[in-house]
């Protein structure tokens, strides 16, 4: 395929540009496939198997996942600490009532 669209075959001027164009994209094919670390870790990411950190979609994908989860987390903490604050808040508003004592002016 290679001598089939070097640009130097091609007479076409027309055709040359896309000839050039596909050169280049066999070769690195070539150079991709021929290389076996090269060639398993296209082949992870175009069938979606082998090892997940060769994938760099994947490795996204798990990011953004880690992402949501401590967005998730963090917001249930907030929560939980803006409902312990108001249960304290009322805390001190039933303890001096109910003693009729307030600590912050007695």
């Amino acid at each position: 395929m290679a001598l089939q669209y070097h640009p130097d075959v091609c007479r076409d001027g027309l055709k040359k540009e896309e000839s050039t164009k596909m050169f280049v994209q066999v070769n690195e094919a070539y150079k991709t496939l021929s290389n076996p670390k090269l060639k398993e870790e296209y082949d992870s990411e175009l069938f979606g198997l082998g090892n997940l950190r060769t994938s760099k979609w994947m490795e996204q994908m798990v990011e953004l996942n880690r992402n949501e989860s401590l967005n998730r987390i963090t917001k249930a903490v907030r929560l939980c600490l803006e409902s312990l604050i108001l249960l304290l808040l009322k805390f001190d508003a039933l303890y001096e009532c109910y003693y009729h004592y307030n600590p912050t002016t007695n």
